[in-house]
């Protein structure tokens, strides 16, 4: 699956951002549109519903084909239903932390993460120095 979009506008903590990329509720009330779960977009891409396969004008592609498949269960099995996440920077995060949440549905395979800061940033860090340093001059040590 490759993220095209962004997450929520503005960004959300990477909790909030999993969320959304594996929650099918995640968009209830059309705050961002017509937009779905990340998986979902994904499965989109990949319908394909034959409607008469004599007359290829006929078929279904994208959310027309996912609503026809809905109602034939045999055709909806078809579908990659297991997914390989290759997440870079925060991307690996969220992946990581939609694998690890409540709203996980069994849906992914692997994950790949490139250059995610897993642990962290270290800027906290910095900034507790910082703050620690500036203490020390006022007090003249």
């Amino acid at each position: 699956m490759y993220n095209w979009r962004s997450f929520s506008n503005p960004a959300n903590t990477s909790h909030n951002n999993a969320y959304e990329l594996g929650d099918r509720t995640w968009n209830k009330d059309k705050t961002f549109g017509k937009r779905r779960a990340l998986v979902e977009e994904a499965q989109e891409v990949k319908a394909w519903f034959v409607v008469d396969p004599n007359d290829t004008s006929k078929n279904l592609h994208g959310q027309e084909a996912l609503d026809s498949m809905h109602n034939h269960p045999d055709l909806f099995r078809q579908l990659a239903s297991r997914y390989i996440l290759i997440a870079h920077s925060m991307g690996g995060v969220v992946s990581r932390e939609y694998v690890q949440g409540n709203f996980y549905n069994g849906d992914v395979d692997k994950i790949v993460t490139l250059d995610s800061p897993h642990e962290g940033t270290g800027a906290l860090n910095m900034l507790i120095e910082k703050s620690i340093r500036e203490e020390l001059d006022h007090a003249g040590v």
